[in-house]
């Protein structure tokens, strides 16, 4: 089975999981089948986002995905993007199947955001999935992103370099972002192909872009992430 079918089989899937619910507990194997999180952190910061979603204005920016999302403050994101209006979806510890679950169980119709910005897939590869589940993942995101909000400006970032010298799995990663690259047209979003060599600093570490987690960015690094997606054609 080719990477196409193979993604049109497992969207398929996903989508019969949804009508009927029985995939909560389904394998993380699968990165777009939506898979629920068990843990009270993850638990409470939903219920807190879903019951936000019902009272707050349209945000001009919205971010999707994992902690890389979440840890970006909005003072910060409000200067990156001169704005106020900005909300924030992000869930540390989120892989992909995660994310699509709390986007099935959530009000997205409350809300119709000028811009959504997806970060997500990191987790995914460092919990050891193919770079073609992690696009596939990353992709069934963006595709109900466009369903949800089809007025929307979409940015997928691609996944950012991490881990020792920023190189854990690269070869990878670059493989999901040439997929995420390539599937942008088809689903209608704008692919953000960040300046890795400036984020991490030529390569170099320590670097004032990234936290010393090596994974998470630091404001700095945020700040350079923003000049990046507004640069976005």
């Amino acid at each position: 089975m080719n990477a196409n079918m193979r993604k049109n089989a497992t969207r398929l899937l996903a989508t019969i999981c949804v009508a009927w619910s029985f995939c909560g507990n389904a394998s993380a194997e699968d990165s777009t089948l939506p898979v629920e999180r068990s843990d009270t952190r993850a638990l409470a910061r939903h219920d807190k986002l879903k019951t936000a979603l019902r009272t707050i204005r349209d945000p001009d920016v919205l971010l999707i995905g994992d902690s890389i999302a979440q840890q970006w403050r909005k003072s910060d994101a409000a200067k990156a993007f001169g704005t106020r209006l900005i909300f924030n979806l992000g869930v540390g510890g989120d892989k992909t199947e995660n994310v699509i679950w709390r986007m099935n169980n959530m009000p997205l119709n409350e809300i119709a955001p000028k811009f959504v910005i997806i970060l997500a897939g990191t987790n995914n590869l460092g919990a050891g999935d193919t770079p073609n589940d992690i696009a596939a993942g990353v992709e069934e995101i963006a595709r109900k992103s466009r369903q949800a909000w089809p007025g929307a400006h979409i940015r997928v970032v691609n996944l950012l370099p991490r881990g020792e010298q920023y190189r854990f799995r690269e070869a990878d990663r670059e493989e999901v972002n040439r997929e995420l690259a390539a599937s942008s047209a088809v689903i209608g979003y704008r692919f953000v192909e960040t300046d890795d060599n400036a984020l991490t600093c030529q390569w170099k570490q320590p670097c004032l872009n990234y936290s010393p987690d090596r994974l998470h960015l630091s404001p700095e690094g945020y700040n350079l992430l923003a000049k990046q997606i507004t640069a976005s054609p």
